[in-house]
């Protein structure tokens, strides 16, 4: 059986992520606002596993800023809504290209 190449590359990398961000031991937000684009995206995947593999990695880069931020937990939550949100906006990340007429 032949994976399509988003489970053969898309899965992996993010699970991969996960762990490299559960291991920093210091907050590094060049890294974190490089791959949580990657992350959205593969959040509207059709394949369920990657798909899952994207919110697991946001979920961890969530526990992360928990860690490193010596913040009120409200700040840090307003923080990491404001990474998050920074992309969802984005028309390129909601999939209006795929659309003829739309963006």
């Amino acid at each position: 059986m032949r994976l399509n190449h988003r489970d053969e590359i898309g899965n992996p990398r993010l699970r991969c992520l996960t762990h490299v961000v559960m291991k920093l031991e210091k907050c590094n937000s060049n890294m974190l606002q490089q791959i949580v684009p990657e992350a959205i995206l593969c959040c509207k995947d059709i394949n369920e596993r990657c798909r899952t593999a994207a919110y697991n990695l946001l979920t961890e880069i969530g526990k992360a800023m928990q860690r490193w931020l010596d913040k009120p937990t409200d700040d840090i939550i307003r923080d990491y809504l404001g990474l998050i949100n920074g992309w969802l906006g984005r028309e390129s990340y909601l999939g209006f290209r795929d659309y003829p007429g739309i963006g």
